[in-house]
């Protein structure tokens, strides 16, 4: 009862598009439309449907920053919002229902949907004359005075992250000073901040926030010098006073009265130092030049900062640092690079791994990854863990993918129900993971004695030797090649040796649109070749068993005069071919899998013995 409270209510949609239009004269008149149009419906959607309750606000802060990059790259403001809202961490039925209200914001303005993609993907980063370049989006570097602060770390430019690195350059080339990475933990962060910096030439103070820290540490750092504890300017002092670029890692981690000193300092330009002195504006300390006391400290107009922050929730359990800060920071939301980034950066790091297994390697954790989204497992499997458990396999690639893996599993073993899980996503690709009390299961046929032989005929010659005659038969024979489509993915292989050891190998099941099995027979190449009805042969490759090709061979069914059931398939190692027999009809089908010729021997006389 101390104080008296006034409600300072938003204001309407009319004075917002006109704020917004003096503000940002350059902004086309759609843009600003479609903002004034999107920060009212999502008004009204946060408080109905699956999106009730979720943190859907577009703030005037941000409405400001969005017509900024409008004036700049009108195409992308639809994109814009979406990462401004971190639209990919909202669940799938949000996300939608967000969708389809923006895009009718969208048309009603005559705003342009479709984003700058012309040349996705193929981006490279060009340095030349003393500017960083990436994809027509370009930007100043900086003239650092100490090359030491400079990041310089290994990163492999893959599509993915290049793409990401442009969006920060038009954050840059639009105006924008501070920058917020948020995403999982493993997914490039640091890197992707790196990298910038290190291109840019800008110097880089870094600070580490975590539980404990305060107020006094952000601005001071204790250091040791001659035996006695002395504090001096702390990284953040550092980079406001030299103009440099400040990185504060884990944001999330600090309590709020820390991010809520940081907000303001991003956001008004001023902070009260533990010591008695303050941070402010250039533009605050040139009007006070003639009366500015000696303890304050202008903020060099070339300071920047990077934050890095995990999404908020289960199971790195901070702080929801976006709903602190976000709005005074361009936001970027980022995930794991999509299969083929990720292929590739993980072919940069282990170059003497195959590349099939890499590919395998990527599914799977696809696979890992989409079970945390639908909850059954905790745990985000990151592409650092994807990384580092293909440089083990580059380093020690005799240890073998298991091995290798429990430097990432290991921590799921005392949680048997997420192990199964995990081991079971293992299994499907092809990769056995062993349960620790679970013996293997060795399943293999009995060995049996044969008896000793014993006589059944005997066979005497007596008199005179008898002549037998041979009867010698023409054997015709054409070649005729098949027409046949090209092969096609076959059903994927179940290995039967990875929670056990039997003498099969592998399994699958023949898709009913090929027809019905019949006969089976091998190849020593490993190929395994099927005939099945209607008549046609299914030759599935080895190894892995990933492609089958199609012979059809119905043009031969009237000539064989059997049903399929009634013809024999034999093996030809000799040849590399596979064998037709019709006992009835006298005619043999000599089939080549790999050139698809088929070779028709007749001899009338088989069919009588």
């Amino acid at each position: 009862n101390m104080f008296t409270f006034d409600r300072l209510p938003s204001l309407p949609r009319a004075e917002q598009a006109a704020l917004l239009a003096s503000l940002v004269p350059t902004a086309p008149p759609a843009v600003l439309t479609f903002l004034s149009e999107a920060a009212e419906a999502l008004e009204t959607l946060r408080n109905q449907g699956p999106a009730a309750g979720a943190p859907l606000v577009l703030s005037l802060r941000q409405q400001l920053r969005l017509a900024r990059r409008g004036a700049a790259f009108p195409n992308d403001t639809l994109p814009s919002l979406h990462r401004t809202l971190l639209a990919s961490f909202l669940p799938t039925a949000v996300r939608v229902q967000l969708e389809e209200v923006l895009q009718g914001c969208a048309k009603r303005a005559g705003l342009v949907t479709k984003g700058d993609e012309e040349g996705a993907g193929a981006y490279t980063i060009n340095i030349a004359d003393g500017r960083v370049e990436i994809g027509g989006v370009s930007f100043p570097q900086g003239k650092p005075t100490d090359e030491a602060l400079v990041p310089d770390v290994v990163f492999h430019d893959i599509p993915r992250h290049v793409e990401i690195l442009r969006e920060v350059l038009k954050d840059l080339s639009s105006g924008e000073r501070h920058l917020l990475l948020i995403g999982n933990q493993g997914v490039g962060k640091n890197k992707l901040a790196d990298r910038l910096l290190g291109a840019l030439r800008l110097e880089r103070e870094y600070i580490q926030l975590h539980r404990d820290s305060t107020v006094q540490s952000l601005t001071l750092q204790p250091s040791l010098e001659g035996g006695v504890v002395t504090y001096g300017d702390s990284p953040l002092v550092r980079a406001c006073r030299e103009g440099r670029v400040l990185m504060v890692d884990e944001a999330d981690k600090a309590p709020r009265e820390v991010v809520c000193i940081l907000k303001g300092l991003l956001d008004d330009g001023h902070m009260a130092l533990s010591d008695g002195r303050r941070l402010e504006t250039l533009l605050d300390y040139e009007a006070e030049k003639d009366d500015v006391p000696s303890d304050v400290i202008p903020i060099h107009p070339n300071f920047r900062a990077v934050v890095l922050a995990n999404r908020p929730g289960f199971p790195f359990l901070g702080n929801d640092f976006f709903a602190e800060c976000g709005d005074v920071l361009s936001c970027h939301a980022i995930d794991n690079p999509d299969m083929l980034s990720e292929v590739a950066l993980l072919r940069a790091y282990a170059p003497d791994v195959a590349p099939e297994l890499l590919q395998r390697l990527s599914h799977l954790f696809a696979d890992l990854r989409a079970a945390v989204e639908d909850g059954t497992l905790a745990y985000p499997y990151s592409t650092r863990e994807l990384v580092n458990l293909a440089r083990h396999l580059q380093k020690f690639p005799e240890d073998g993918v298991p091995r290798a893996a429990a430097n990432v599993l290991d921590f799921d073993r005392t949680n048997r129900a997420a192990l199964e899980t995990v081991a079971a996503i293992f299994a499907r690709h092809g990769i056995p993971i062993s349960l620790p009390d679970r013996a293997p299961l060795i399943a293999i046929a009995p060995e049996r004695a044969l008896p000793p032989p014993t006589p059944r005929w005997v066979w005497e010659a007596h008199g005179a030797a008898v002549e037998v005659p041979i009867e010698l038969h023409n054997l015709s024979s054409h070649d005729y090649e098949v027409d046949r489509p090209p092969p096609s993915p076959a059903p994927k292989a179940t290995p039967a040796r990875l929670a056990g050891f039997s003498e099969r190998l592998a399994s699958w099941a023949v898709m009913p649109s090929e027809g019905e099995p019949c006969h089976v027979c091998a190849l020593p190449d490993g190929s395994v070749h099927v005939l099945v009805a209607p008549l046609a042969l299914l030759s599935y490759s080895a190894p892995g068993f990933a492609s089958v090709q199609r012979t059809d061979l119905g043009d031969y069914a009237r000539v064989l005069a059997s049903s399929t059931r009634d013809l024999f398939l034999a093996p030809l190692p000799a040849l590399g071919c596979v064998a037709v027999l019709s006992v009835q009809a006298g005619i043999v089908l000599v089939i080549d899998p790999l050139s698809g010729i088929v070779t028709v021997s007749h001899s009338p006389n088989l069919s009588k013995r």
